[in-house]
């Protein structure tokens, strides 16, 4: 019956769609395995995801439940269609609409990122994602602040994993061409230089990182890219430090990296007893305050609990991504020292001890 129900083809799909996706949820987030009739489900799943709000929260309810049981399987056969249909519907979406599929995307990009960026220009940059994403950041007078900040945290997860293939994503997905013609007179635009242009708008957007779990994130997906050495970054190496002392500042960390105030919830700022969980209300349904703990809960649980947010700490991170590239050459060595702040580097010099 579901599957007649959420298909397209079927006379009576509109009428049925509404009552069908919410069992199809109960039946992903319940199972405790991948088995053979949720896999007849998941080829109907791309086209079903549509910009409508009301429908889209169960839609992507949907998605992150496969991904947690499968996701090697799912993006492998099933991740450019759901890529394209991101892409599709992000650029017309409501906050509230691209705060769920953004949402959708850092489970993604956390559960399987190493393989995603492995795929690299085959799932993110062929479905139009990637420059997608590029254009809806870029784009100040549609794009609120915080839309901005889910983008930017989900590159940073990307970034963190593979910092070289997410700048050669960024430089062939380019500049678009809206954001050329109203900023024709920006170095970064005038040179070309995509990769310059996202981190030149990824530091003018620290101060509407309100979070310390947000900060951190993107503090370690900016130390990641310092990694590469790319004259792009390297040349912006001030601004990047400037970030690490304000977030090295404000939390610290234990030996582990995790710290209490990375579990508060983004809009009260209540203190939450599960790392991860987006608000209070999904803390509550992962310790099960609502209903018996689902398979999916736990399986999200235990994804939240691997987050580099918490398992990372940063003074390290930074100190060893410092150490590699001094240690490449002396060019390198001297590009630290020429392109940083000493009294700044001093700073930071004395939070690492």
């Amino acid at each position: 019956m579901l599957k007649e129900s959420v298909d397209r083809d079927n006379e009576l799909f509109y009428s049925l769609l509404e009552n069908a996706l919410p069992l199809w949820v109960v039946l992903v987030e319940h199972a405790p395995a991948i088995n053979e009739y949720l896999l007849q489900l998941l080829p109907d799943l791309p086209g079903l995801i549509d910009y409508e709000t009301d429908l889209l929260t169960n839609e992507m309810k949907i998605v992150e439940s496969y991904v947690l049981l499968d996701s090697e399987y799912v993006l492998q056969h099933y991740g450019q269609a759901i890529f394209e249909r991101f892409a599709e519907h992000l650029p017309d979406m409501s906050g509230t609409g691209a705060s769920v599929m953004n949402g959708s995307l850092d489970l993604i990009f956390q559960k399987n990122s190493s393989k995603i960026m492995d795929y690299g220009k085959g799932i993110l940059v062929g479905p139009g994602l990637f420059a997608t994403l590029i254009s809806v950041l870029l784009d100040k007078n549609s794009t609120s602040s915080y839309t901005c900040v889910e983008i930017l945290s989900n590159f940073s997860r990307l970034a963190h994993v593979n910092p070289s293939a997410f700048v050669q994503c960024v430089a062939t997905a380019g500049i678009p061409t809206a954001y050329k013609e109203q900023h024709p007179d920006l170095p970064a635009v005038a040179e070309n230089d995509a990769v310059g242009v996202v981190l030149d708008f990824w530091f003018g957007k620290f101060d509407n990182m309100s979070h310390p779990r947000q900060r951190k994130l993107n503090a370690l997906g900016l130390a990641s890219l310092v990694r590469t050495s790319h004259d792009s970054v390297m040349r912006r190496f001030q601004n990047i430090t400037v970030f690490w002392s304000q977030v090295l500042d404000e939390v610290h960390e234990s030996g582990e990296g995790d710290a209490e105030v990375y579990y508060t919830d983004y809009e009260t700022g209540y203190p939450m007893s599960v790392r991860g969980a987006r608000n209070e209300d999904e803390a509550d349904e992962l310790e099960g305050k609502y209903e018996p703990v689902s398979p999916n809960s736990v399986r999200k649980l235990a994804l939240f609990k691997m987050d580099p947010v918490y398992t990372v700490c940063l003074k390290y991170y930074i100190n060893v991504v410092l150490a590699d590239v001094g240690a490449r050459s002396a060019g390198h060595a001297k590009i630290l020292l020429t392109t940083s702040d000493p009294a700044l580097m001093n700073s930071l010099s004395g939070v690492f001890k």
